[in-house]
C-alpha cells in the first residue's frame, strides 16, 4: 500500500503532468503524418530520458492503404519507442502507448485549449498523450520506490495504433510473449474511469468498383454506374449485421464519380467490422468474397483489407487481475468498475499473443475521435497513483493468478 508521502508527491506533479501532456498533444501526430508522429517520438524520448532505461527505435514498414479513388498506396509510419529495464528481474511488465492520433495534418483541430481549469480540449490529450504521461510519471515514482528491484519493465510507443497497427503489431506480438503481465494507457471508458473488460475483435476492409463512364446526356446507355452497384452491394452486406451475435459492418465512408454529368466508373467503399468471436471471421469473409465476387449491372468489385485484431475475451485471469486492481484503487480512494466494449485497442493483440493485461489505464475524459475531445486534468495523477499502487502491490504481493 502506498504511503501518504508517496501519494502526495505524485499529486505534487499535476501542473509538470499537465505541460507535458500540452507540448505533445500540440504537435500533429496523425497516423499518416510521419513527420509529426517522428517529433513528438523525439520529444517523448527526451522526456523518458530519466527513467534511465535502454532505448531502442524500431522501424515499422509502410502502411498500404487504400485511397478514396480506389488506388493502394504505400504509406510510411513513424518509428517505435521502446525502453527497458531490468529485463532480468523475477517478474515483468510490459506497457503500451501509442503516439498517433485520428487527427491528420489538414485536420482544423490542432491546439489544447482549456475550457475550465480542470478541463483541457485538444488532439489527443486524452487519447492518448495524457495516457503515456500517466504511464511516465507512474514509473518515475515506481523507479524511487524500495521495491522497485523486484520489478523489470518495457515501455513500447507505437505510431499506428490508431489504423490497426499494421507497422507494429509484429514488435506487440514478439514482446507480449516475453512478459508477465500488459498495462495500456487507452483512456477509461468514460470520465467516471470505468476500465474496459472484454473488448470485441475488428476488420478494416475497402471495395472497390470498376464501371463505365460515359456522358450522363448523351450515352448514359452506354455507362456502368460504379455508384448505382455499390449501393445495391452494400445492401447485401448490410443484410448480414447481426447475422451472428455482436456481429456489425459499418460502411463508414464512400467515394465516387467524378463530375455530375459523367457516369461513375469508380466507387470505393470503406467497412469497419466488429465481431465477439473470432470464429465469425471465417464466416463473414466467405459471405464478403462470394457478395463481391458477383457483377452488378456490368459492374466489378474488388475487396482489400483483413481483419486486424481479435476479440479479447475476459477470462478468469483477467478477473483475477482486475479484481486485484479493484482492490488497489479502494487503498487510494479510487473506485474501479469496468465494462465490455465494441472498440478495440493494442490490448487485443496482447491478449491474443497470451498477455493478460489491462488495457484502460489512462487518463479520464471524452468525445475521444471528435473535435471535443477532453481531458479531466485531475486525473492525470489519479491514474498514476492507481498505476504506482498496482506496481507496488505486485511487487509486494506478485501476480494475482
Amino acid at each position: 500500500m502506498l504511503t501518504e508521502n508517496e501519494l502526495n508527491a505524485v499529486d505534487d506533479e499535476l501542473a509538470d503532468m499537465r505541460a507535458t501532456t500540452i507540448e505533445w498533444a500540440n504537435i500533429n501526430s496523425g497516423s499518416y503524418n510521419s513527420d509529426g508522429v517522428q517529433n513528438v517520438a523525439d520529444m517523448m524520448e527526451k522526456d523518458f530520458a530519466l527513467l534511465d532505461a535502454k532505448l531502442e527505435r524500431l522501424t515499422c514498414e509502410d502502411a498500404s492503404i487504400i485511397s478514396l479513388d480506389g488506388e493502394v498506396i504505400n504509406s510510411p509510419l513513424g518509428p517505435v519507442l521502446s525502453f527497458t529495464k531490468r529485463l532480468d528481474a523475477p517478474l515483468t511488465i510490459l506497457f503500451v502507448g501509442h503516439m498517433d492520433t485520428v487527427f491528420p495534418l489538414n485536420s482544423n483541430f490542432q491546439n489544447v485549449i482549456e475550457l475550465e481549469p480542470n478541463k483541457l480540449c485538444g488532439p489527443g490529450v486524452t487519447d492518448m498523450k495524457g495516457g503515456i504521461a500517466v504511464m511516465l510519471w507512474a514509473l518515475k515514482h515506481f523507479e524511487r520506490h524500495p521495491l522497485a528491484e523486484k520489478i523489470g519493465w518495457q515501455v513500447l510507443l507505437t505510431p499506428d495504433e490508431e489504423i490497426g497497427s499494421p507497422g507494429s503489431a509484429k514488435y506487440i506480438d514478439q514482446f507480449a510473449r516475453k512478459h508477465d503481465l500488459g498495462l495500456v494507457y487507452e483512456p477509461a471508458i468514460n470520465d467516471s474511469g470505468t476500465l474496459a473488460g472484454a473488448r470485441k475483435g475488428s476488420g478494416k476492409f475497402t471495395i472497390v468498383a470498376k464501371g463505365l463512364a460515359a456522358h450522363a446526356g448523351r450515352d448514359f446507355a452506354s455507362g456502368k454506374s460504379a455508384i448505382y452497384a455499390m449501393a445495391k452491394l452494400i445492401g447485401k452486406i448490410g443484410s448480414l449485421n447481426n447475422q451472428r451475435q455482436g456481429l456489425t459492418i459499418n460502411a463508414g465512408v464512400i467515394k465516387g464519380g467524378s463530375a455530375v454529368n459523367v457516369v461513375a466508373d469508380t466507387c470505393t467503399c470503406f467497412l469497419d467490422v466488429r465481431l465477439e468471436e473470432t470464429s465469425d471471421q471465417l464466416w463473414l469473409k466467405d459471405r464478403l468474397d462470394n457478395i463481391v465476387s458477383e457483377e452488378i449491372d456490368g459492374v466489378t468489385f474488388t475487396l482489400h483489407g483483413k481483419f486486424t485484431r481479435l476479440p479479447k475475451t475476459f477470462d478468469a485471469k483477467h478477473e483475477q487481475l482486475y479484481n486485484f486492481v479493484r482492490e488497489v484503487g479502494a487503498e487510494i480512494g479510487e473506485k474501479i468498475s469496468w465494462q465490455a466494449t465494441g472498440g478495440c485497442c493494442d490490448g487485443n493483440n496482447l491478449a491474443s499473443a497470451g498477455l493478460v493485461n489491462i488495457d484502460t489505464l489512462g487518463v479520464k475524459g471524452g468525445c475521444i475521435h471528435s473535435d471535443k475531445e477532453y481531458l479531466m486534468v485531475s486525473s492525470l495523477t489519479e491514474r498514476a497513483k492507481l498505476t504506482l499502487g498496482i506496481l507496488v502491490a505486485i511487487a509486494n504481493r506478485g501476480l494475482p493468478w
